[in-house]
């Protein structure tokens, strides 16, 4: 329990938490907290900016974006565990064959995961959108799980070649256990660290790859409460707030450049450092000093 109570102390542990609760806690309570419902609008309210009735504007069919974003949450955060959970799977098991079969067993299934290692993910993600031709939930997230197991399967198979030359997996051995309960009890538990680290570092980065496929077409069905979708008919709220905010820094730093300047009052020019001038003067040198 102490081991499971340090990380608690840390309060960039604790921040990160708090950010991911709040995430689940808007995905899960969208319905109460949204100003609106998600198919809610109208034509005459189109491209309206940030105020109090939508806090974040509205977008081109007149729906308010801030409720859309909170609706948008629950596809793109169940998404990314529905995928993150098939590749840890699948991309676990093989890469526990590979590394402890090894053999022509080996090669082929590591052979095979450098194959899908090469085509890039979201690439290959749009040609299994457009090969099957449904733009669903489920065909999104096979589309994205069949490149992102790769990575795991690559990363288990370098640690269960490390780990099965272990003593306590020799030791294991020994005593006449099966192959399975050598994996599952002494490679497996072992292995799961650097697991669950690159599980939490690709969350992310599998949520903005199905807000990247709905921006670009290939996600939800359009009119869908969905980030890719919500930001594809909404960009005219995003210049001017960009533009202003750099402005305003740049304003800011000029305006302090000049206070500054004025608290130091004028500059004062420095008097030039005397030279030593070495002439010499039977066969010595005599040093003189003279000013500019």
């Amino acid at each position: 329990m102490a081991e499971l109570a340090k990380p608690l102390r840390n309060p960039l542990v604790l921040f990160g938490g708090a950010v991911i609760a709040g995430l689940f806690l808007v995905a899960v309570f969208a319905s109460l907290l949204a100003l609106y419902g998600p198919e809610i609008g109208s034509l005459l309210d189109r491209f309206q900016p940030p105020g109090p009735r939508h806090w974040f504007g509205t977008d081109s069919s007149g729906f308010d974006v801030f409720s859309r974003v909170l609706y948008g949450a629950r596809p793109a955060i169940g998404s990314g565990l529905i995928v993150l959970a098939i590749s840890t799977s699948v991309g676990t098991a093989v890469g526990l064959a590979a590394g402890y079969g090894g053999g022509a067993l080996g090669e082929v299934l590591l052979r095979t995961t450098d194959v899908f290692l090469a085509f890039p993910g979201l690439l290959l993600a749009m040609a299994v959108v457009a090969a099957v031709q449904q733009r669903t939930l489920w065909a999104i997230v096979v589309a994205i799980s069949l490149r992102w197991w790769a990575p795991y399967a690559r990363m288990v198979a370098a640690q269960t070649l490390s780990i099965r030359e272990r003593e306590y997996v020799e030791a294991a051995r020994s005593i006449g256990a099966r192959h399975l309960r050598v994996i599952l009890r002494s490679i497996l538990p072992n292995a799961l660290s650097p697991i669950v680290v690159q599980a939490t570092l690709d969350l992310g980065a599998i949520i903005l790859t199905t807000a990247a496929l709905s921006f670009i077409g290939f996600g939800a069905e359009p009119g869908a409460p969905d980030w890719g979708h919500g930001r594809r008919r909404s960009p005219v709220h995003a210049g001017p707030m960009v533009g202003g905010a750099v402005s305003g820094a740049r304003d800011l730093l000029r305006r302090r450049r000049v206070q500054s300047r004025r608290g130091r009052g004028p500059r004062r020019l420095r008097p030039a450092a005397p030279q030593r001038v070495a002439r010499p003067l039977g066969g010595e040198c005599v040093a003189r000093t003279r000013r500019a």
